[in-house]
């Protein structure tokens, strides 16, 4: 994958779909492309929306930043959304994958090419993601088994478990959901007094900033603006000082 963008995201996944016999039911090559394979029919049908997605996140991207490379989206995104509204789950893999020609490939690969020199993004190593993973849902069993109040518990365990949600379709949907969930778990201290109190003033809202600031350094750090760390420290401690 060439960075954090949709089109990245999007090539990735057709061009692992490719190395995947033709004769394969379709179903089961979806729940290996997206990881799926122990998860319910429900997740795969919410992730495989979520690919659908990219093609328009990617047009409009390109539309904004390179309203002369319009001609370029028409071939690959007829192909790749006739793929999707012709493959039917129970079939076979090559009912979508006959769709995906090299000239699909070909100008998928400029669109984020192109992207990328507009908004540089770095990649997250998958084992980073991991562990991330399990920081946050660590944070969670713990807030789950505490004895705060209803309120606080019940709005930040939504927030984590948004967060977990968004890192396991990180590979679909990138850094971006991912960060505002971490917004959303912060900014609620400037709006709700009870929530900031037990976030700033107890041992677990410690772990709870420390967790979310290491999961937010390494986003911002996809998505390219190094800079933002430091913002988000300042922030931090505008929320505790307040």
């Amino acid at each position: 994958m060439i960075g954090d963008n949709p089109a990245a995201r999007l090539l990735v996944i057709l061009e692992e779909g490719k190395n995947h016999a033709s004769h394969a039911n379709c179903r089961s090559v979806w729940k290996k492309l997206l990881q799926l394979e122990a998860e319910p029919d429900s997740v795969l049908m919410s992730r495989l929306g979520k690919v659908m997605e990219l093609p328009d996140q990617i047009i409009t991207i390109l539309k904004k930043d390179f309203p002369n490379q319009s001609s370029t989206t028409s071939h690959w995104s007829n192909q790749v959304n006739n793929a999707f509204s012709q493959q039917n789950l129970n079939g076979q893999w090559a009912e979508f994958s006959t769709h995906i020609d090299v000239h699909t490939i070909m100008y998928l690969r400029l669109s984020a090419d192109l992207i990328q020199t507009k908004s540089p993004t770095n990649l997250i190593d998958p084992l980073e993601v991991k562990e991330l993973r399990e920081k946050v849902s660590e944070l969670l069993a713990e807030l789950l088994e505490s004895d705060f109040n209803p309120e606080f518990k019940e709005y930040l365990a939504r927030c984590l478990q948004k967060m977990l949600m968004a890192i396991d379709e990180y590979r679909i949907s990138g850094a971006l959901p991912i960060m505002d969930t971490i917004e959303g778990a912060f900014g609620h201290a400037f709006f709700n007094a009870g929530y900031k109190q037990d976030l700033s003033n107890t041992k677990f809202g410690s772990k709870v900033f420390s967790v979310l600031s290491s999961v937010a350094d390494t986003m911002t750090l996809a998505l390219g603006v190094p800079m933002l760390p430091q913002a988000f420290g300042t922030y931090i401690e505008l929320i505790k000082s307040t």
